[in-house]
């Protein structure tokens, strides 16, 4: 029975190493990140709308007010508009300076979506309830608002 239990575990690793190998090859990666900084990884199939990385997003965060990118070059904010008629593939082809992978290759492409859930971050704790202007990511600064 042992012999067994081995084949299984070794079966379940090597398919395992399969499905995480293939995840780009049918699904974007995105880094979403809370305005405190908080950030998960999330993947989403290349052929989904904008309405469903917005579903997406809100099932695993359980709730996400604005969902946005930023600029690489121009630091400005765009916000992704929750749309049953865009392609998410469109959106990122239609604004690829905002989306640049975050890690360094041989790493997997994964790109960096930010979003505000309502709350307020304090800067210090002399502050009332002023949300945090900025926060420095190793590869580029983006900012909040």
């Amino acid at each position: 029975m042992s012999l067994l239990v081995d084949k299984t575990k070794n079966s379940l690793k090597q398919k395992m190493r399969e499905y995480v190998s293939s995840i780009s090859d049918r699904n974007f990666i995105f880094e979403i990140t809370k305005c405190c900084g908080y950030s998960e990884i999330l993947c989403v199939n290349k052929n989904e709308t904008l309405t469903n990385l917005h579903r997406n997003i809100f099932f695993q965060f359980g709730k996400a007010y604005t969902i946005y990118v930023v600029n690489n070059k121009t630091n400005e904010k765009i916000n992704i508009p929750d749309s049953n008629d865009v392609l998410i593939r469109n959106f990122i082809i239609e604004n690829k300076e905002c989306f640049m992978p975050i890690y360094p290759l041989p790493d997997e492409v994964v790109y960096r979506v930010l979003f505000h859930d309502g709350c307020n971050h304090k800067v210090d704790e002399n502050e009332s309830t002023k949300e945090k202007e900025y926060i420095d990511f190793s590869h580029n600064n983006v900012y909040f608002t």
